[in-house]
């Protein structure tokens, strides 16, 4: 049996930091000279559950949702600097940041399949369709901020509440 590289390894504390803090594989081999799969191995051999969720307390998937927007935004920014910049070789590290970071948001939340992502989609379909739908009705505005409120969902019902009086007032000046 061959020995576990990362259990040997002299910075194997700060690997294992690393991996506490939900650093990305990719990035946590590089910086510690070993490959993918040694750290990979190390977690599921070794370390199991413990590190796969870190987490202890409540996490807001919208917390996660916008630090990971921001990375991304980030990383597109770099993209499009090494376009007008002709910079081949970082244009490589921030496609491959980008993949860290979109393979570390899809492991963190679970999605094993297209499924997810379709409901993702529909949902946000759904959100655009019924923006559309109130922006000519403030009845049904108000209609669906009541039902948000009663589910408890207050700040989507004022977002609601106040399209409906944009609405009204849009309507009141033009009459």
């Amino acid at each position: 049996m061959r020995n576990c590289g990362v259990c040997t390894h002299l910075d194997r504390a700060l690997i294992e930091q690393g991996l506490a803090d939900g650093k990305p594989y990719q990035l946590i081999a590089a910086e510690a000279d070993l490959s993918e799969s040694a750290i990979r191995r190390h977690v599921t051999n070794h370390l199991g559950k413990a590190v796969l969720h870190p987490v202890s307390g409540p996490v807001a998937l919208a917390d996660i949702a916008d630090r990971m927007s921001g990375l991304l935004a980030d990383t597109a920014a770099v993209r499009l600097h090494t376009h007008e910049t002709n910079n081949p070789s970082l244009l490589l590290k921030a496609c491959a940041t980008e993949g860290s970071i979109l393979g570390m948001l899809v492991y963190r939340l679970g999605i094993t399949d297209t499924a997810t992502a379709d409901t993702v989609r529909q949902g946000r379909d759904l959100v655009r369709a019924v923006r559309e739908a109130v922006r000519d009705s403030p009845a049904l505005a108000q209609l669906i901020a009541g039902e948000l409120r009663a589910a408890g969902s207050d700040e989507m019902a004022s977002a609601f509440e106040q399209m409906a009086n944009r609405t009204t007032t849009s309507k009141e000046l033009t009459a």
